[in-house]
């Protein structure tokens, strides 16, 4: 990791992020003024995201050995079996306007309400 990348939040799932679906689930128009505000969010969960586990198996696999050891060692990020298992594990290193939680108006639980609903849908369908 560099040095000015400082992880805000770590997203494991199996759903393949589509922005279709996203702004679907959220009931937004993909054509309005909220699309626009809401493709920030996606792009920084998804697009603008590290994703850990492809970036292991692809580069770091044989110099830690475990996906687990390469998160902890790499990022300091500790997490359980089940989330390990789940085919992406997302680092974001920024969160958009409409994530923050500092503003009263924050779809952060929204969105991540959304995220697990795609993830319940995706895992009825395999």
């Amino acid at each position: 990791m560099r040095s000015w990348e400082k992880i805000e939040l770590v997203i494991a799932t199996s759903w393949q992020p589509n922005e279709r679906d996203f702004l679907r689930r959220l009931k937004i128009e993909p054509h309005g003024i909220g699309a626009l505000f809401f493709r920030d969010a996606f792009a920084c969960l998804f697009s603008d995201s590290i994703n850990a586990k492809r970036e292991f198996e692809q580069y770091y696999s044989v110099e830690y050995g475990t996906l687990k050891r390469y998160l902890d060692g790499r990022y300091g990020i500790v997490m359980g079996d089940d989330d390990l298992e789940k085919e992406n594990i997302f680092l974001c290193t920024w969160l958009s306007s409409a994530l923050d939680r500092h503003y009263d108006d924050s779809q952060f639980e929204n969105v991540m309400k959304c995220i697990r609903d795609l993830e319940s849908e995706n895992e009825s369908q395999t």
